[in-house]
């Protein structure tokens, strides 16, 4: 017995230190794996990227975990969802609060007015999640108010349930850039619908909301009495800014009124419809608000429809939405080629050696400048059109326009199409005006074109014209081919009146030089008053619809030396070299 109670008691001992090693090896891996998560560090860049090459965006920064909301500066993230009660988050005017939702909700469900977070200093907005967190107003009148103060997005889901305020509004300098997010407001009845507040709103001057991102949709509000509202996606009341690059935008209505968009900058972002009405009853093309060198164009039939940068002139693989834009990029001998229809609505300056291919396309000249192209000292100005049809053409139809002013350059064309139509007179109208310096013409097709019935006297259009602006410099224009066309010259006085050749007389005095070599031309050849022709225009070549030259002269009297003539060819008559003669004589003798 007392040896078998000695076995028995060992036996318990022996179970007992088991007992105890298994506890023991139980708490050493509580303990080890509580060690393990405390040592996490939630660490990630200010918008929720793993990696970025953001300004100021650190990757190795740590975010302290809360379970409620910071007031004070820091980077901080949700540990738990968070319910406000009556009293809004407010950034205070100095604090800098980062807060990353980390895939948590702050929610309102209590009735809160105006606004669930009030930013007066500087709040930044992100999350890391897969599944990102959640800003919810249930409650609440409006979700952001930033007075004074900058609120970033970067990413999150923003919905607003109650939606009889804003999403986000910027008054009193505020300002808020958005990178990413959705932003919604949930469809709901109502039971008294009396105002309709914006999504975004930027109020009184200053204040400025830049939208680079994120997915923005705006549904409906049904009233007790089945009447269906919207929310309106923006407006700038009080003169605040939109700068919208980016992201997607589904809505009822663009505005509060046509003047919702009258400050924004859109070059950039998705919208659902081209057009909408605002709350006023107007309505807001998008196609009209988009910054210069931007379009709308349908990514469908019928939408979405994107905000892109117009491309429209190439220099190399490098592309351009104005040709302005691309001249100043250009460098010495560049050629820039236009890749589709333009509007040119200001004065295209040459100052350096380049090239423009028309390659087609046309380049039109319909605002209130009164000329597209000047050619200035140290410039010189190709043109040509390498497209197949040889449809490439710049044409203007103006108030006295002028296509091409050379001013102390040099033109040389090769190709293409050059009209201008006149709308009414006030002052002389070119397609080509040679002021001073040199004008070479090896190819085309140049028109004036009437578009009015009456001018004031002694005004003309011309084709071509050289105006010799300073006494010490040269104005000189050489044809050397192609075609020269314009309208049937009305006599009397303040009827329309148009020429082909006109070496017009500077305020110096002197006129300049148009030599002719060759080319086809149609139309009055000259300004009737101007007696010294033959001085300033010199033809030996050329082929011409009529031999009549002005009253008093005919295209036979224009030719300034012996070496040629003005031969008959079917209805044209064409300027020729005089046909040597050789006579045969016999030296030899019997």
């Amino acid at each position: 017995m007392i040896i078998g109670n000695t076995v028995l008691l060992v036996k318990k001992e022996v179970n007992m230190k088991k007992i105890l090693c298994l506890i023991f090896s139980v708490v050493m891996m509580v303990s080890f794996l509580t060690v393990k998560v405390n040592a996490e560090t939630h660490t990630h860049c200010d918008c929720g990227e793993s990696e970025c090459s953001g300004t100021g965006h650190d990757s190795t920064k740590e975010w302290t975990s809360v379970s409620s909301l910071p007031t004070d500066s820091g980077y901080y993230c949700l540990a738990n969802d968070i319910e406000l009660g009556s009293t809004p988050w407010t950034i205070a005017a100095g604090k800098d609060i980062h807060l990353c939702l980390n895939g948590y909700e702050i929610k309102a469900s209590s009735y809160l007015d105006p606004y669930m977070i009030v930013v007066g200093g500087t709040l930044t907005v992100t999350d890391c999640q897969e599944t990102c967190g959640k800003i919810t107003s249930i409650n609440a009148n409006g979700i952001f108010k930033v007075s004074g103060g900058t609120l970033n997005i970067y990413n999150g889901t923003v919905t607003h349930k109650k939606q009889d305020r804003h999403i986000i509004l910027a008054e009193n300098g505020g300002k808020v850039n958005v990178f990413d997010g959705t932003f919604a407001n949930e469809k709901h009845e109502t039971k008294d619908l009396t105002n309709i507040y914006g999504f975004l709103v930027a109020q009184s001057a200053g204040s400025e909301i830049n939208v680079y991102g994120g997915d923005f949709t705006v549904n409906e509000i049904t009233n007790n009495n089945s009447t269906k509202f919207a929310p309106y996606l923006m407006n700038t009341d009080g003169n605040g800014t939109f700068n919208i690059t980016g992201g997607t935008f589904t809505a009822k209505y663009y505005g509060n009124s046509k003047h919702s968009f009258g400050t924004a900058t859109i070059t950039g972002g998705t919208f659902a419809t081209a057009s909408l009405p605002t709350k006023t009853g107007d309505v807001v093309d998008l196609s009209k608000k988009t910054a210069e060198g931007y379009e709308l164009v349908d990514l469908g039939e019928g939408g979405p429809y994107q905000v892109k940068k117009i491309e429209a002139f190439k220099i190399g693989a490098t592309t351009f939405s104005t040709l302005n834009e691309a001249i100043a990029a250009a460098n010495e001998n560049d050629n820039i080629v236009v890749l589709r229809d333009s509007d040119l609505k200001d004065v295209a300056d040459i100052s350096k050696k380049i090239s423009i291919d028309l390659n087609g396309y046309v380049l039109s000249g319909t605002g209130s400048t009164s000329q597209i192209f000047k050619i200035v000292e140290n410039g010189k100005l190709t043109i040509d059109d390498s497209s197949v049809a040889k449809t490439g053409k710049i044409s203007a139809y103006n108030t006295s326009p002028t296509l091409i002013k050379i001013d102390s350059g040099e033109l040389v064309v090769n190709g293409g199409n050059f009209t201008v139509q006149v709308d009414s007179y006030v002052s002389y109208s070119h397609v080509i005006n040679c002021l001073q310096g040199k004008t070479t013409l090896n190819g085309g097709n140049f028109s004036v074109l009437k578009g009015c019935d009456t001018q004031n006297d002694n005004l003309f259009s011309s084709v071509v014209a050289a105006t010799r602006k300073d006494a010490l410099k040269d104005s000189t224009i050489t044809i050397n081919g192609g075609t020269y066309n314009c309208s049937y010259s009305e006599t009397g006085t303040g009827k329309f009146a148009s020429r082909i050749f006109t070496p017009y007389k500077g305020d110096n005095g002197d006129f300049g030089t148009i030599n002719v070599n060759g080319g086809n031309f149609n139309g009055d050849y000259n300004n009737p008053e101007l007696t010294e022709i033959k001085k300033y225009l010199n033809i030996v070549g050329g082929s011409f619809d009529r031999n009549i030259f002005t009253d008093n002269l005919k295209l036979s009297d224009m030719i300034n030396t012996d070496k040629y003539y003005v031969k008959t060819s079917g209805e044209r008559y064409v300027v020729t070299e005089v046909e040597k003669t050789y006579s045969v004589v016999n030296t030899c003798t019997k």
